[in-house]
């Protein structure tokens, strides 16, 4: 961005998709939006899935972390946010009980 940026079309070509990707992944506590036009796409695919969504819609903005029934919505200009989608959900997520077995001998 902004050279190749999606155009509106493509972004509404591409909300079944994200609406597909969200239904499946029933186990998802953080999404990541990097920039504006995906916070507005996943907004749109969040309302049209029956998600009760914050109102006023909070404004994007770099860091801005929206809490919403589905997930936490993490806004970012760039991929170092990574770090951040990571502790939250950590933090969401309880802790489990390891799986390895002792060692003999």
């Amino acid at each position: 961005p902004p050279a190749n940026k999606p155009s509106p079309a493509e972004r509404d070509r591409c909300l079944p998709y994200l609406a597909r990707e969200l239904t499946l992944l029933e186990r998802v506590q953080v999404i990541v939006v990097l920039g504006g036009f995906a916070y507005d796409a996943l907004w749109r695919t969040l309302a049209l899935g029956s998600v009760a969504l914050p109102a006023p819609r909070p404004r994007f903005g770099h860091g801005v972390e929206v809490a919403t029934p589905r997930a936490t919505v993490v806004c970012s200009y760039h991929d170092r946010v990574f770090r951040r989608a990571r502790a939250l959900s950590r933090a969401a997520t309880p802790a489990r009980s390891s799986r390895r077995s002792p060692r003999s001998g």
